[in-house]
């Protein structure tokens, strides 16, 4: 039992030496840590959608609201509200025209990307959305699931424009929207109304990575 113990401290202050050596490794290990407590899922059918717990999406909604993001909502969803627009969205996946990322991290939802389709003479576009909850930002999730829409929504609707859309103002989405290769294409002034303020919307087209 002495041997053991003797070992255990001689481990642990080897460990602690490396670290000291090379803080980078502790860094690196704990990245590699973050990465594997993450779970992507696509979701393309609406009994898949409303398997899910409606009270997760109301949640991660309103947590989006709290900070006042700019996302279609400018106030707090009730749990019928999320219900029905999950139920809404089930029947948009059923008839082909909507497809689902979801972010899980520690089995919380931690961030959504979605891709829809127009209707009739608009099917040919692919307009995206995506979100991440606070705290889960600044670790690559928002490229991982805006990359992972953009590559299935290229196979499954095959579309011939693909579209992403924000408020002007947000800076930090322009930046990374270019990254990921879409490129400013129009303003429509004033289109937004939110937070008791109009807001210019911003169009951006895929012209690839």
């Amino acid at each position: 039992m002495q041997k053991k113990t003797l070992l255990k401290k001689t481990f642990r202050k080897r460990k602690k030496n490396r670290e000291k050596k090379n803080p980078d490794q502790k860094k690196k290990h704990n990245a590699r840590r973050i990465a594997s407590m993450h779970t992507i899922k696509i979701i393309t059918q609406g009994k898949e959608l409303l398997a899910l717990a409606p009270e997760e999406f109301l949640d991660y909604v309103n947590s989006l609201f709290e900070e006042k993001a700019l996302i279609n909502i400018d106030r707090a969803l009730t749990l019928e509200e999320e219900k029905e627009w999950l139920k809404q969205s089930a029947e948009r996946m059923d008839h082909g025209e909507l497809v689902m990322v979801l972010l899980f991290v520690d089995r919380k939802l931690a961030g959504i990307a979605d891709a829809w389709t127009g209707a009739i003479t608009l099917g040919h576009n692919v307009t995206f959305g995506i979100s991440v909850r606070k705290g889960q930002r600044g670790k690559r999730y928002g490229t991982m699931l805006l990359r992972t829409a953009i590559d299935y929504a290229k196979e499954y609707f095959k579309p011939h424009k693909m579209w992403i859309e924000f408020a002007e103002g947000n800076g930090i989405a322009s930046d990374f929207y270019q990254k990921m290769g879409f490129v400013r294409v129009a303003k429509l002034e004033e289109y937004i109304f939110q937070y008791g303020e109009y807001r210019n919307k911003i169009v951006m087209e895929y012209r690839g990575e």
